[in-house]
């Protein structure tokens, strides 16, 4: 239950904008009942403040996450005030007044709405990384996809196999199986997010995918996993038809190893068949995978503490060997089937640290194997503090060694509360009280054998997870859009779309570049002639033959020359608003390498979190991971505020818009009283009002641009007169007669005319004469615009300003 204290009015406000969540006949004049999802809330007014009050100040509190876990009835709350007091006093932790827990401020700070950019940061990693945790228990390991129209009768099912029975046995080997519930009504936009997670896609191959148009929805899919994720898909061939081998889907499968599941008595074969395939894929890279992938156990140790390493040339102390040995205990856990990361099988992959650091991100249990040498460890210490107070990881402390004095330092005053197991003398039920406690402090695990979850909780869990899923990603949704908004206010610019994310252009899709081109070119010259075009079509005829001939040459020489790359041109794209899924919007924005630099500080966060969504971007797939890591590493390294990185993209966006199309997007008023840019799509929603049509308010927002524009103009002029800039004049040729703008556009476009013989040919003389019209009218120029500091006005007023 939610209690308001609000100004009169404002909960009838407050009930009106959460309309869209309650229930009509659970609606009154006091409260509400809202639902979402499973998650139901009462909200409730107790009580008025003076109504002649001129204003409300709040603060926000939040409970103890200690008191929390413990489920305590009565938490201690702690105050945003309070916190944001001790993060200026560089206060590590703060304690709670109750029950006297410790909690670490930089985590109480990622639970406060964000008011700057550090701030954000915080709530954006911790975001992430329990959308990869959901993640984790979204994933299956297949997902297995087959027509409908295999399914045998009851008469057929002595001599057809059945693709269902293929499912279950599969299960039985202890493999996580997905199927959707009907494939008659499958749709793979609805279940993007699972088939892209999934380890191993199973798809069934038969006539009656490619003919049947019932099955379109299938068939698209299987082109998307193929073309678009890049997947590798295992084909288990169905029914005796061939029909299918002749279309294109059989063309293309020519050189693919399928398995057929056409006879009955084959059957166990062929269900062996398909084992040793999804084995053989699952122990190729294991290594490379097995440090990328989540663990159960962090094994933090010194060294010094293991007899296996000081056998090896690790130098030891008088204290440093006891009993135990923190690798034995590494095996023994492994033994007991939990996953377990220490450095000696997880370390190399990104360097030393960033390795730890990972690791330590995706573990569920930390057992810290203290002792002095591991105390006097400054990388030991900081690998406990992390995980203890930043990441607040359940710790369990294993002592080694021989010494004491590790109890009297910050690691032992830290580590007051956990559970301790010594393994300095001889304690022969220690390994498996270690285990004891691992087992109490893992998280359950969705899924798995020891579970021994019933099929019909199973999907409940399932739906209760994907439900916390999209909800967590929805919740981080908004608040890169609230940080978005508020730096989209503070520029003085025209009301334009505010998300942008990075891309690659489509094979064969236009950017709007090339769009307004194509218009222009309309524009100046009229309607391409029917000549033209058949000119036109008979060239594009001879280059298809021509690259038949090409592609078939590459065929008969495979063996000698490999096929070019296609290199992969970057865009930036602008995103519909919606807020339930933001999702590209009109055509894409050409751009080039160095200004996505320039941008990396704004594009690498929205590409954070846009990875764990269902966006159909190709950079999305495994070959933008190398795009996506180089522009993480370039926002670390540049120092461009991200205030700035977007101002200069969205700057930049709205300069390549001229004409205003703004991608087919449009400013809508939300029933939450939001404004957002929402497509066409979603603009027929209920409730929603569409008010970028207002031509005053777009006017008035132009005519304030102009303004600035031209006040930025007269400023450069005085920095120039006052020699604070050194003026670059391009003087005119004393051999070309003075002509007007009107005569040489004249001129321009007629000797387009004759030397064009096609669209593409009149498009690129324009774009060479293009570059030679600003400065020509020298003489009888203002000051202002005999300047070339700058080819864009634009640009010079974001310089000056």
């Amino acid at each position: 239950m939610i209690v308001l204290r609000y100004l009169a009015g404002l909960f009838n406000r407050a009930q009106v904008r959460l309309f869209q969540f309650s229930d009509k006949s659970t609606i009154w004049r006091y409260g509400s009942l809202l639902v979402k999802n499973n998650h139901r809330a009462v909200i409730i007014r107790t009580g008025l403040v003076n109504e002649s009050f001129y204003g409300v100040t709040y603060d926000i509190s939040f409970p103890c996450p200690d008191c929390v876990e413990q489920k305590s009835s009565e938490p201690w709350q702690f105050s945003s005030t309070l916190v944001r007091r001790a993060i200026e006093l560089n206060s590590p932790s703060i304690q709670c007044h109750r029950l006297f827990h410790i909690a670490s401020v930089t985590d109480l700070q990622a639970v406060i709405p964000p008011d700057s950019k550090s701030n954000y940061d915080l709530h954006l990693e911790q975001s992430v990384r329990d959308l990869k945790a959901y993640k984790q228990n979204i994933a299956v390991d297949v997902v297995f996809l087959y027509p409908p129209d295999n399914v045998p009768s009851d008469s057929e099912k002595l001599t057809k196999i059945d693709p269902r029975q293929i499912k279950d046995d599969l299960a039985k080997h202890g493999l996580k199986v997905w199927s959707p519930d009907s494939m008659c009504e499958f749709k793979i936009e609805n279940h993007f997010l699972i088939i892209k997670e999934a380890r191993f896609i199973l798809f069934g191959i038969s006539s009656e995918l490619v003919l049947n148009e019932s099955n379109k929805n299938l068939y698209d899919a299987y082109q998307t996993i193929q073309n678009f994720l890049r997947k590798p898909i295992i084909p288990i061939l169905f029914g005796m038809d061939k029909r299918w081998q002749e279309t294109p889907l059989g063309i293309a499968m020519t050189d693919v190893l399928y398995i057929k599941m056409q006879e009955k008595k084959r059957y166990e074969l062929k269900m062996q068949e398909i084992i040793e395939r999804l084995q053989h894929d699952k122990t190729k890279n294991e290594f490379e995978r097995l440090r990328d992938q989540p663990t159960d156990v962090f094994i933090s140790y010194c060294w010094t503490n293991s007899y296996d390493a000081v056998s090896k040339g690790t130098k030891s102390t008088s204290t440093s060997l006891g009993w135990g040995d923190p690798r034995t205990l590494k095996d023994f856990l492994e033994q007991r089937d939990l996953s377990v990361w220490m450095d000696i099988t997880r370390l190399g992959k990104s360097g030393v640290l960033h390795d730890i650091v990972q690791g330590l991100k995706k573990t569920k249990v930390v057992i810290a194997c203290v002792s002095d040498e591991y105390t006097d460890s400054d990388t030991c210490k900081n690998e406990f503090l992390f995980a203890k107070n930043t990441l607040r990881l359940p710790v369990i402390l294993a002592v080694f060694g021989l010494g004491d004095k590790w109890r009297t330092t910050e690691v032992g005053m830290c580590s007051c509360h956990c559970s301790q197991i010594n393994f300095q003398y001889e304690n022969p039920s220690a390994f498996e009280d270690i285990f004891k406690f691992v087992q109490d402090n893992l998280p359950k695990r969705h899924g798995s054998a020891t579970l021994n979850l019933s099929a019909s909780t199973a999907p409940i869990v399932e739906e209760n997870t994907t439900t916390a899923y999209q909800e967590l990603f929805e919740l981080t949704q908004r608040k890169f859009l609230r940080l978005t908004m508020n730096m989209a206010e503070s520029m003085s610019v025209r009301p334009f779309p505010r998300l942008f994310a990075l891309d690659f252009v489509g094979k064969e899709e236009r950017t709007a570049q090339e769009i307004q081109t194509i218009e222009f070119a309309d524009a100046q010259r009229g309607t391409v002639t029917e000549k033209e075009k058949k000119i036109s079509g008979e060239k594009d005829e001879e280059k298809k033959d021509v690259d038949k001939e090409d592609a078939a040459n590459v065929d008969d020489n495979k063996t000698e020359t490999q096929p070019e790359k296609l290199i992969k041109k970057l865009c930036i794209r602008v995103l519909c608003e919606n807020e339930e899924n933001w999702h590209p919007a009109g055509h894409p924005f050409a751009t080039e390498k160095r200004f996505v630099q320039r941008s990396s500080s704004y594009l690498s966060r929205i590409m954070l979190f846009l990875k764990h969504s269902e966006l159909p971007l190709e950079i999305m797939t495994s070959e933008g991971e190398i795009e996506l890591q180089r522009l993480t590493e370039d926002a670390k390294a540049i120092t461009i505020e991200l205030k700035d990185s977007y101002g200069s993209l969205r700057r930049w966006v709205m300069d390549s818009d001229p004409e205003e199309k703004y991608c087919g997007l449009k400013r809508c008023l939300m029933p939450s009283g939001k404004m957002l840019w929402l497509c066409d799509e979603h603009q027929k929603q209920p409730r929603v009002v569409v008010v970028t049509d207002s031509v005053s308010s777009s006017t008035g927002h132009r005519d304030e641009e102009k303004n600035m524009i031209m006040t930025a103009l007269e400023r450069l002029y005085e920095k120039i007169a006052n020699n604070e800039i050194t003026p670059f004049v391009k003087q005119p040729s004393s051999n070309r007669p003075s002509l007007t703008s009107s005569q040489r556009l004249k001129r321009r476009s007629s000797r387009a005319g004759r030397e064009a013989t096609t669209i593409k040919q009149y498009i690129e003389v324009i774009d060479k004469d293009k570059d030679n019209t600003i400065n020509e009218d020298h003489e009888s120029a203002p000051a202002y615009e005999q300047v070339g500091v700058t080819p864009s006005v634009k640009s010079a007023v974001c310089t000056v300003m």
